[in-house]
This record gives C-alpha cells, sequence and structure tokens, in this order.
C-alpha cells in the first residue's frame, strides 16, 4: 500500500489478476487459481518468484494494490447486488489497507443520489484485525446472555478508543528514577534527565514548532494498530526533512512507508477533500491545495493522498492541545503522527518500553505523562 503509488501496475497486472479472482460460480467468493494454500508463505513462495521474477518491487506493490481494489469493488457491488444493501461495515485485516477503504468509500458514495436514505456508506471496524476478534467474541457472549435472560441489551456505540493501561506521573517518577540511575550509572554515551511541566502539552506543541521530534507515552493506551496520539511519535509536518529524520535516524525503516496527519477537528476540511470525521485513522482521503502546500511531510508524495487522523477535543483534551498550541505558533493545525516504535517491535505500551526505545534512537524528548525527558 505505502509502497505502490511509487511503481506502475501496468508492467504485471495481468499477472496479479490470475492469481486470485472472483468465483463465477459465487459472486461473494475469491478463487485461488494458484492451486496452494498460503501456509505462512511457504508453500505460496517460490511459484510467486517464477511468476513476478524480473519485475520491479515497486510495480509489483503498485499492480498488486490496483488488483485488491478492483476486486474488492466488484466483491461490494456483488453483495450489494444480492442484498439491496448499501450501507456496508467491514472487518477483516484486508481492511486496515486504507486506500482500498478509500476506493470503496467512493465507489459507495456515487451509488445513490445525496437524497436517497439508502445512499451508499462504509464504516470500517477500528481494530478489523485479530486483536479485534476478542471484542466480537464478548459481544456476541453479551448479546446471547440478555438473550437467554429476556433483558434488553444495552447498545454503546464505539468512540474514542483508548482502552488500554495508563500510567499516573507518581508511577512515572518512579520508573523513571529507576531507569536513569541505572542508564546513568553504566559507561553510556547517553545521559537521561527530566523536568515535570504543569502545561506539559503547550510545552510539547511549542518545541514541534521549532522543529524538534517528540515521542508521547501519555493516558491510555490506543486499541487497534493505529497510533492515535497516546503512543506516538510526533513532529512538524511541515518540512520534508522530518520523513528522512525519522524514517533513517528513528523508525529505521524503508523510506516509501507513510506518515499520517493528526488535525483538530474543525480544522478537517482546511486540509482534506471530501473530509468526513476519521478519529481512527483507517480511511484514506485527498488532500486540499493547501494541504499539499503545508504539509509535505504528512501528504503522500505521488498521489497526494493521506491518512487522516481527526482529533476532537472532548476525546482526547490532551493531545488535542499540543496540536492546539502547534497551531497558534505556526498557523497550521496538523502535527505529523506516526506509531511510537523502532522498525520490527511492537508499538510502546509501557514507560519502561518508551525509556528503552528513547535510548535507542534520536527522538529529541521523550513526554511521559507531564515529564519531558531528555538525553544530554
Amino acid at each position: 500500500m505505502g509502497l505502490a503509488p511509487y511503481g506502475k501496475p501496468e508492467y504485471c497486472i495481468d499477472k496479479m489478476r490470475k492469481m486470485i479472482k472472483i468465483n463465477p460460480a459465487n459472486g461473494l467468493q475469491f478463487k485461488n487459481t494458484l492451486g496452494h494454500i498460503w501456509i505462512a508463505g511457504s508453500a505460496i513462495q517460490p511459484k510467486l518468484r517464477k511468476i513476478l521474477q524480473n519485475q520491479r518491487f515497486d510495480n509489483v506493490a503498485a499492480a498488486a494494490q490496483q488488483h485488491l481494489e478492483d476486486i474488492m469493488k466488484k466483491w461490494i457491488n456483488n453483495a450489494i447486488k444480492k442484498t439491496g444493501l448499501k450501507k456496508i461495515v467491514c472487518a477483516g485485516g484486508i481492511f486496515l489497507n486504507v486506500k482500498m477503504n478509500m476506493v470503496l468509500r467512493k465507489y459507495l458514495q456515487d451509488l445513490s443520489p445525496v437524497d436517497n436514505d439508502q445512499k451508499g456508506q462504509i464504516f470500517i471496524y477500528p481494530a478489523p484485525y485479530d486483536s479485534g476478534l476478542p471484542v466480537g467474541c464478548a459481544l456476541e457472549g453479551y448479546y446471547q446472555y440478555c438473550k437467554r435472560e429476556g433483558t434488553e441489551p444495552v447498545q454503546v456505540p464505539i468512540e474514542q478508543t483508548y482502552y488500554g493501561p495508563c500510567y499516573s506521573n507518581e508511577e512515572n517518577k518512579e520508573i523513571l528514577n529507576n531507569y536513569i540511575n541505572n542508564i546513568n550509572s553504566m559507561d553510556s554515551r547517553d545521559k537521561f534527565k527530566y523536568d515535570y511541566y504543569d502545561d506539559i502539552d503547550g510545552i510539547a506543541g511549542d518545541l514541534l514548532s521549532k522543529g524538534k521530534v517528540l515521542a508521547r507515552c501519555t493516558g491510555r493506551g490506543e486499541w487497534g494498530p493505529r497510533a492515535l496520539g497516546n503512543r506516538s511519535i510526533i513532529a512538524d509536518p511541515r518540512d520534508s526533512n522530518t520523513i528522512h529524520k525519522i524514517n533513517f535516524a528513528i523508525k529505521q525503516r524503508d523510506f516509501w512507508m507513510p506518515f499520517a496527519p493528526s488535525i483538530l477537528f474543525e480544522r478537517n476540511d482546511d486540509y482534506i477533500l471530501d473530509a468526513d470525521f476519521s478519529p481512527y485513522m483507517i480511511m484514506a482521503f485527498d488532500s486540499t491545495e493547501k494541504g499539499q502546500r503545508l504539509l509535505p511531510a504528512a501528504i503522500h508524495p505521488y498521489d497526494k493522498t493521506c491518512r487522516p487522523h481527526t482529533v476532537k477535543k472532548d476525546w482526547n483534551p490532551s493531545y488535542y492541545k499540543i496540536i492546539k498550541t502547534f497551531e497558534d505558533i505556526t498557523g497550521t493545525a496538523v502535527i505529523l503522527n506516526t506509531s511510537f516504535n523502532l522498525h520490527g517491535y511492537p508499538m510502546v505500551e509501557s514507560p519502561q518500553t518508551a525509556l528503552w526505545t528513547l535510548e535507542n534512537s534520536k527522538i529529541d524528548a521523550l513526554l511521559l505523562g507531564n515529564y519531558l525527558v531528555t538525553k544530554f
């Protein structure tokens, strides 16, 4: 998905179309034409190498993405024809592909007039991959229990998804002292220090405006695969050099892996075309001319799309204030957001892991509750 805009699908799209198709006998069923089972990639890889040999890796990515978008649009259309329903709810790991989700959203919107009650709409479950399964199981159990007991189930809409652990300032201080006493007693090039600030969010917004790259481990951790501000690396999206710094000096990952903009809810329309409320970072959108001009580090360079994280004040007031402070200083109501981890490692959850990641990267500072942790 991230690499696809750099390639040209036409070089091997026909090969992709031959691998997986919609079953002609059942329009809601996919058909694997390769005759191999996808078990940890072992059985399929030799055949894929033979089919795609001498193809550039970016062209393979572009063709795979194009075929995915086409086949999923056809699959959704077959479901609509069978059921007559145009309001679609999607789950499954494949729906982490935000570019495909954008194609499906536009397709559904075009199916019917705006004033039609059955206009096309799409909702993507915030944790569509395996971590969402326990929640579905729990909900099923709850509804079965209510049915058995003859009670009416209480339905709670999905809103903010900060369901993970949270650490108090007292816990953070104890962890900081233990960690720093240990690292500062070693023969290490980097020493740590920390300071407490009542207005840590205002301090963070100011530091971002000065080009600092910060990591944040504050409040409850995010549920699902996306960093939504509480376990994020954040930076100034106006400087394209930020991409190089984070990818090579901090995240240690490939150049083509994209970042996301965290945007104040009230300013969404300034930067995003056909903007919808997008709090889970699971949908791509086209960017406005202003967005392309002001957010070079957060916009995908070739197709000018982005994967926005819309930030509401009442959902995350602390993170909102960081962005608002940045806007007050710079005039831009957006900061760059990427997950707080080194490449190949899971997203940071605890203060200990946050400090280890700070120690082993070139992040400028860590926001740990109300503490600002720096190296010297």
